[in-house]
């Protein structure tokens, strides 16, 4: 039996941090078992408190095999670690655990680092200053087998999320060398019913997670990872990391997860990806990557490339975008005052990539099926290029959509991020205007070209186009010329034809077809300028010129030949049958008779889109 009783003890040395005070023992040995009952005392502004007791004392006196456990209860109102570490500014309050360690008299007297035997933290809180969440309900089991750290079972919540952490750590004693030499290894494997983003990724008062994405959850997260670093003279020299296995489901972007596996290996600033493979809901992919992310040029050991692989990307379902229904009728809005200028400056004031540092760097693609906006872009064959002076070449990108092939070459030049612009070749062949959706700047929505537009297009577009910085183009300070042909074309419910009514009778004007459309047409600083342009269709012989700029001021030139006038106003005057719908599918098209000399109508619709005129007029040019 020994008793030992301390109180109100204060020690100051200046091998402490700061001064112990308060200091308060009572410990108790009575038939080889000791139990502390009290051990509490202030140093600084924090304050520790511990109980607990250990078995067989003369097993650990004697040097014994035989087992010993220690048991002991920890708690503190507050931890500040700032003013004990000198390097954390992080406080921690309302901590307690209950540690427990089982292990043998002759393991506790000839062990090198770590005693040999099972430790045990069970019921751990915290909270902390700077990461504002609850650590709650931590739990976890380490044996130490005198080469290994198996961990086993590392349970807990942080807030409401909850981990399962099981693994190893090789030659644990590598960690308490003096100087670190060799590889040392880790397999980790992580399971969580719920992880919450909010709760893992906010710190002193920042989170770190994209907007979007700020409150989702992964459900069933299953983890699996491999690693081993490579050291020499306690600099760490490379790292690898093998992903064997990840697998959940998001919560508010509900996508699955699975299937990822891949290689990650870091040596001298130079990050190789090899064979990096996933499934993100309907998506699939295969990236290699290469990339040196040091300064020191010499030791780069491969130039940086980034290639990607996939059988299927569907984009919509990863940015969760949703079209409206074609079915639903859109009437148009008259433009308000100041739209366009509010467009632009939303424009100017988008995420800027060019203002973001670039590389000497090679992308190349292969992906079979990208789903955007609803449009299936099939075989997409890519290679780009880009400059650390904010240059981007596009050597090679061809791709089946619409039921055509589209290629494009050209480059986009952000060396001053304020003024982007783009030299570009665009080509198309056989495009299916029902299949394809453009997104005009100007008039800010959606419009499907479909709904009014249909037939095969075939273009050929160069210019030197200014850019926004997300990537829109700005029209007004733009040049580009474009030559079009539309195949087997038809115009259904246009509303600029209806407004040739009056000329021309018992025509249907709401579903007008017309065997090819073909013309050059001319953009500069925001005026599209058409040249003459001849078109045969179910109205009979046209011909239409004119300029629309981005302002919606119109000036439009319609040549109508007298014939066709003459029968308008004989059926205007006399009247006629009702149009029969099913003889509108019938209708032919007419030629002009080129051995025929025809006289022509010159009718002008000028204005703007939402206030115009017509009369006579002849284009002076």
């Amino acid at each position: 039996f020994s008793e030992l009783k301390i109180e109100n003890l204060n020690v100051n040395s200046k091998k402490l941090p700061k001064q112990i005070d308060d200091l308060n023992l009572h410990l108790l040995l009575r038939n080889n078992k000791a139990n502390l009952n009290k051990l509490n005392f202030k140093i600084g502004k924090s304050d520790l408190s511990l109980s607990g007791y250990i078995t067989n004392i003369t097993s650990i006196i004697h040097n014994a095999n035989k087992e010993v456990k220690a048991n002991l209860n920890i708690s503190s109102n507050t931890i500040n670690l700032e003013e004990l570490t000198k390097f954390s500014k992080e406080t921690i309050s309302q901590f307690k655990t209950n540690f427990l360690f089982q292990t043998t008299g002759k393991d506790l007297n000839s062990f090198e680092y770590l005693p040999k035997g099972e430790f045990i933290i069970d019921n751990l809180f915290a909270q902390l200053k700077n990461y504002p969440h609850a650590l709650h309900d931590f739990n976890v089991e380490v044996i130490n087998n005198n080469t290994d750290l198996v961990i086993k079972d590392f349970t807990g919540f942080i807030d409401d999320s909850d981990f399962h952490i099981n693994g190893n750590i090789k030659d644990y004693k590598f960690w308490f060398k003096d100087q670190f030499e060799g590889d040392v290894k880790f397999d980790i494997s992580l399971k969580s019913n719920q992880l919450r983003l909010e709760d893992i990724f906010s710190y002193n008062g920042e989170n770190y997670v994209p907007k979007d994405y700020r409150q989702e959850k992964f459900n069933n997260l299953n983890l699996h990872v491999k690693s081993s670093m490579h050291y020499k003279a306690s600099k760490l020299k490379s790292t690898q990391i093998e992903l064997d296995k990840l697998d959940t489901k998001m919560k508010l972007h509900p996508l699955n997860f699975k299937n990822f596996n891949g290689k990650f290996y870091l040596e001298n600033k130079n990050l190789h990806v090899n064979n990096f493979k996933g499934e993100i809901g309907k998506s699939s992919f295969t990236i290699d990557l290469d990339y040196f992310l040091g300064k020191n040029e010499k030791l780069k050991t491969k130039e940086n490339k980034l290639n990607l692989f996939a059988e299927y990307i569907d984009l919509d379902e990863l940015m969760s975008y949703n079209l409206p229904s074609n079915k639903k009728e859109v009437k148009p809005k008259k433009r308000r005052r100041g739209f366009r200028r509010k467009r632009k400056q939303e424009h100017k004031e988008a995420f800027n990539i060019y203002e973001l540092p670039f590389s000497n760097m090679a992308f190349s693609a292969k992906v079979k099926h990208f789903i955007n906006n609803r449009i299936d872009l099939q075989n997409i064959k890519a290679k780009i290029r880009t400059t650390k002076n904010h240059y981007i070449y596009v050597d090679q990108f061809e791709m089946n959509a619409a039921g055509g092939k589209a290629n494009l070459s050209g480059y986009f030049n952000g060396s001053d991020p304020k003024d982007i612009h783009a030299k570009t070749s665009i080509s198309t062949q056989n495009v299916d205007l029902d299949k394809l959706l453009f997104k005009f700047e100007n008039f800010g929505q959606d419009h499907l070209v479909s709904e009014n537009l249909h037939g095969k297009l075939n273009t050929t577009i160069d210019g030197d186009i200014k850019i926004y910085p997300d990537m829109v183009p700005n029209i007004d300070k733009s040049e580009i010329h474009m030559d079009l042909e539309v195949k087997d074309g038809r115009l259904e419910n246009y509303e600029p034809m209806k407004l040739l009514s009056d000329y021309m009778g018992d025509k249907n004007l709401n579903s007008i077809k017309f065997n090819t459309l073909k013309n050059h047409i001319d953009i500069k600083d925001g005026t599209m300028t058409i040249p003459n342009m001849t078109i045969e269709s179910t109205l009979g012989h046209m011909e239409l010129s004119g300029t629309h700029d981005m302002n919606h001021n119109i000036e439009y030139f319609v040549r109508i030949p007298m014939k066709t006038v003459k029968k308008a106003t004989s059926y205007k005057l006399f009247g006629g049958k009702e149009y029969d719908e099913e003889k509108a599918k019938e209708d032919e098209i007419i030629e002009v008779d080129k051995d025929k000399k025809t006289r022509y109508l010159n009718v002008k619709i000028h204005g703007t889109v939402d206030d115009y005129k017509i009369g006579l007029g002849k284009d002076k040019k």
